[in-house]
């Protein structure tokens, strides 16, 4: 218990005060997020390990013109997974005041050096789209630090993006994508899925007042159900 005490206390004492200059606030007990002008919820959660005296952090955005009837991880990773490039899922010691304290030092440098970044180049859909896009060379602007979603949802996400973003061309080659991979699924919640990408590609085809009345809903939608009607973006 006492691991669990120091861990809390390193929170509140550590990481809401580093990350409050940034435009974060509490959201609930374990996570910190700012709203940006772009309408996009960046957050960063406290993991507690069940059984051992650890923790970590998971790193996401959501763009609220997305779906969201749930708080998701993606797009995002685990700090350490970011750190490493995608390899080590790291856990910091937390069971001693000592040792805690130690490891929030570190934690604090990997926020400002990873995280801080990885929320500076994602406050619009344009800088989501930017930071995914491959350069020459085949590599993403944060290489493999970022998971960017699970198959046939990153490509129904990434539709809403494209389509906040006024590229309507590649929003509905997004569909075709997801459409593709979740028709092959034979279960019914995966063709139900399949539909709800047919049905969005035929809005997008009636025209931009259908386009920006549907992204307008989402947003709405989404702020009620993340419980964030009274955020205000962050001035950043």
């Amino acid at each position: 218990m006492a691991g669990k005490k120091n861990i809390n206390q390193g929170w509140k004492l550590f990481v809401e005060p580093a990350l409050r200059p940034y435009g974060f606030k509490v959201y609930d007990n374990n996570t910190l997020g700012r709203l940006t002008h772009g309408n996009v919820f960046q957050f960063l959660i406290l993991n507690k390990h069940r059984h051992i005296e650890t923790f970590t952090f998971d790193v996401a955005i959501r763009p609220l013109f997305c779906d969201n009837n749930t708080l998701t991880l993606r797009p995002g990773n685990r700090l350490g997974r970011i750190v490493t490039n995608g390899k080590l899922d790291t856990w910091w010691n937390g069971e001693t005041a000592e040792e805690a304290d130690k490891s929030f030092a570190e934690v604090l440098l990997h926020i400002k050096n990873y995280v801080i970044p990885f929320f500076n180049n994602t406050r619009t859909s344009e800088e989501i789209l930017q930071s995914y896009k491959k350069n020459f060379l085949g590599q993403r602007r944060f290489k493999n630090q970022i998971a960017w979603g699970t198959s046939g949802y990153d490509h129904f996400d990434f539709a809403h993006i494209y389509l906040q973003a006024g590229e309507v061309k590649k929003s509905i080659e997004e569909l075709e994508k997801c459409y593709s991979v979740s028709s092959e699924d034979e279960r019914d919640w995966s063709q139900a899925f399949a539909q709800q990408c047919l049905q969005l590609k035929k809005l997008i085809q009636s025209g931009e007042l259908a386009i920006e009345t549907y992204l307008r809903e989402k947003v709405k939608k989404s702020k009620e159900n993340l419980k964030l009607e009274n955020w205000l973006p962050a001035d950043i």
